[in-house]
């Protein structure tokens, strides 16, 4: 996690702090989750997705959030490229 990614989620979950239940905060939250998850916090990203689906259910985001939330958490194989052959 670089920096920026570090200063961004900061940031997101500051304005879901001070502005609960308002249109920033329920924007805050969605990117919450897609910046921990493109920052590779895979299960924080999960746990952000699913407080927005708690919150807001039945928002237009309730989609991204459920996709983001049932997104795997990695994509790597555990076995090793040798072992396939």
């Amino acid at each position: 996690m670089d920096g920026d990614d570090k200063q961004a989620i900061l940031l997101f979950q500051e304005v879901e702090r001070l502005y609960p239940y308002t249109e920033w905060a329920k924007r805050a939250l969605v990117m919450q989750a897609y910046a921990l998850h493109k920052s590779k916090a895979y299960e924080e990203s999960r746990i952000a997705a699913q407080r927005y689906l708690d919150f807001y259910p039945a928002d237009e985001d309730a989609a991204y959030a459920q996709y983001r939330w049932r997104c795997p958490i990695t994509t790597r194989s555990t076995r090793s490229d040798a072992t396939r052959a």
